[in-house]
């Protein structure tokens, strides 16, 4: 399993620990039994921020016993307070299962996900058309029949884990991750008073139980306490799926109405959210920030440089002792952009572009800094480059063969361009450029080096074509690759470059073997597409294996 959270993709949003986070709103019973409310209320919800309004279907002669409370004594918790019996509350709140296509309609002209709780097969089969993605509540986590005819359908399903054990967490996990790799486990308490006491029972540090556990495994929180310090908490956990009960009005008479957020409240929540997410970052030490901007400038007054207090004699290094009072120079504030760091000696600047412990920066925008090869030449991705990517990255024929198979939107693309071209030192993604020929200097496809190990010297290697409707040819993306692997090799100092295909992709895997890559190994049924489960091949290059020869033209 992988050491790395697998994103999830819902509707056209990327769930993964470099995005924000999901918010759904669960409208749950608080439609009131009114269509026109529960379309409402999806509206609301997408005005206050959420990105998916869920509701829950549910018969009450299926999930209900009169029987079985009567032997509890009676009914506890929240339904404790409830007026009539359970039964006969569940029978008033059912969502009545002819809106499906009307609210899976409103969903959509809002501009928000349509999702849902299905709490039987028949649930199930007639949603499956409708909605991108499924909750499995907590109270059906042991329930394994209705578990796996979800994970099934092969869509994201995201499993809340309220008053489980350890043990029927393994279970229910076990049983999606073998049909379906798309889960999102969700920390849970089931108390729904909405008490300030349940805060003792959150107990949000189970996320990093989980995140050890299932390290694969994205993770999301289903909360029913007041205010937003549980939602908080969990997002710096690793949690990027929230949900919360929703409504208009938290006094409405209704099972739901009290524990849930309002609109008022819910848009507070995601934008304090927002704020901690930007707070967060992405955990790489940087002593300013890429951008010259004032907030970067304003580091400057505060760090020492070395500064001349008189002339120094001749052959007297500035920090020495020298004839007379003192040092000719000292580390004195403030310090100057690139100039020699204290303690480092004279003509310590540090290299602008620099990347990474090698010390090494990639080719610059602009042409400046171009890696040459003989047919094609790399630069790294401008912004200008974004929008064709993007299109090239999206035909189905080709993005089949990526990790992240799914479509991806523009905010998507320039979440990528922010945090991993322009904010990792583990990552140096380039464009690929026509070198020779009446169409020199146009745009062919994309390049990378990522998820460098500056220790090891390690690079998965990935690259494509994307112009005039190619992925791998027999002459550009060889030519390309060459010129990249001689690079991470020669001026990058790396040792070993590798790639994991899967195994139906014929095109890389003649292109590999074409270029001397050595297949290392399989991982069987690691990947769910086009109805089927298919195996990864990891295919490696050493810095000491013979270097593959450029094509001719």
């Amino acid at each position: 399993m992988s050491t790395t959270p697998a994103p999830v993709c819902i509707g056209k949003r990327l769930l993964a620990l470099d995005q924000p986070s999901y918010f759904i709103a669960d409208i749950a019973a608080n439609h009131d039994g009114d269509l026109e409310r529960a379309k409402a209320l999806i509206w609301l919800a997408k005005e206050a921020g959420a990105d998916c309004a869920k509701f829950q279907h549910f018969k009450a002669e299926r999930i209900v016993s009169a029987r079985g409370f009567q032997a509890l004594g009676g009914q506890q918790s929240h339904q404790a307070a409830w007026k009539d019996p359970v039964f006969d509350v569940y029978r008033h709140y059912e969502l009545n299962r002819a809106w499906n296509a009307e609210l899976a309609a409103a969903a959509a002209a809002a501009g928000i996900d349509f999702m849902t709780t299905p709490y039987d097969d028949e649930a199930v089969d007639t949603l499956n058309a409708v909605v991108p993605a499924w909750k499995i509540g907590s109270g059906d986590i042991s329930y394994l029949s209705l578990v796996e005819r979800v994970a099934r359908t092969g869509k994201p399903i995201m499993v809340a884990s309220g008053a489980s054990t350890q043990a029927d967490v393994d279970r229910a996990v076990k049983a999606v991750l073998a049909v379906n790799r798309q889960l999102v486990l969700m920390q849970c308490n089931t108390n729904y008073t909405g008490s300030l006491e349940n805060f003792r029972f959150i107990n949000l540090n189970v996320l990093k139980t989980y995140a050890a556990r299932y390290p694969g495994v994205l993770l999301g929180l289903s909360d029913h306490s007041p205010g937003h310090a549980t939602v908080l908490g969990a997002i710096a956990l690793g949690a990027r799926a929230i949900e919360k009960h929703f409504t208009d009005d938290t006094g409405r008479e209704g099972p739901d109405h009290s524990f849930a957020m309002n609109p008022q409240t819910w848009r507070d929540m995601v934008d304090r959210s927002r704020e901690l997410e930007a707070a967060l970052g992405d955990g790489i030490k940087r002593g300013r920030q890429r951008s010259p901007d004032r907030r970067a400038a304003a580091a400057l007054p505060a760090r020492h440089a070395r500064a001349a207090r008189r002339p120094c004699a001749a052959g007297q290094r500035p920090g020495s002792p020298a004839p007379g009072p003192g040092r000719c120079a000292a580390p004195l504030r403030t310090a100057q952009r690139g100039g020699p760091d204290p303690g480092r000696g004279p003509g310590s600047r540090r290299r602008p572009g620099a990347r990474g412990p090698g010390g090494r920066a990639g080719p610059a925008p602009g042409g400046a800094g171009m890696i040459e090869g003989r047919l094609t030449a790399l630069r790294a991705i401008e912004e200008s480059d974004l929008a064709q990517l993007l299109a090239w990255r999206n035909r189905p024929e080709l993005r089949r063969y990526f990790r992240e198979y799914r479509e991806l939107n523009s905010t998507q693309q320039r979440q990528w361009f922010d945090s991993k071209v322009n904010g990792d030192p583990s990552t140096q993604m380039f464009a690929v450029l026509q070198k020779t020929g009446p169409q020199a200097g146009r745009l062919l496809g994309a390049a990378g080096l990522c998820y460098i190990d500056w220790v090891n010297r390690t690079a998965d290697f990935s690259l494509y074509i994307g112009a005039d409707g190619l992925y791998i040819d027999d002459h550009l993306a060889p030519d390309a690759a060459i010129t990249m692997a001689n690079y991470g090799f020669d001026e990058l100092g790396l040792n070993r470059l590798w790639s994991e295909i899967y195994s139906f992709d014929t095109p890389k895997t003649d292109f590999f073997q074409l270029l001397g890559f050595s297949l290392d190994g399989r991982h069987r049924a690691t990947h769910w597409a086009e109805g089927a489960w298919h195996d990864s091949l990891y295919f490696s290059l050493l810095a000491s294996d013979p270097r593959p020869a450029y094509p001719t033209e």
